[in-house]
């Protein structure tokens, strides 16, 4: 039996100056994309609209929609109601 043994060597070398200088680049990097996106007031402007919205009546849409649906069932009643009356008069003046 022969039996191959790889044997592999790492070094490994951590510089924590190099990471801690990384790290607040990062950091700085991250603060400027936070101040330039202005999150904070984004989330403020969004509540705003929230607490707006919240006031706003809509009533006076709800209650022209329903006259609309009246109107149109009242329409429809008058037709039913005095067209058999306009179809007599009609028929009385084509027979004249």
């Amino acid at each position: 039996m022969s039996e191959t043994i790889d044997s592999k060597v790492v070094e490994m070398k951590f510089d924590n100056k190099q990471f801690e200088s990384n790290v607040q680049t990062t950091l700085s990097t991250l603060d400027k994309l936070k101040q330039s996106l202005k999150l904070t007031e984004a989330t403020k402007g969004l509540q705003n609209i929230s607490n707006e919205a919240k006031n706003v009546d809509m009533s006076g849409i709800a209650s022209a929609v329903d006259t609309l649906k009246l109107d149109s069932l009242h329409c429809r009643l008058w037709a039913l109601l005095h067209l058999p009356t306009s179809l007599i008069v009609l028929l009385m003046l084509e027979n004249e």
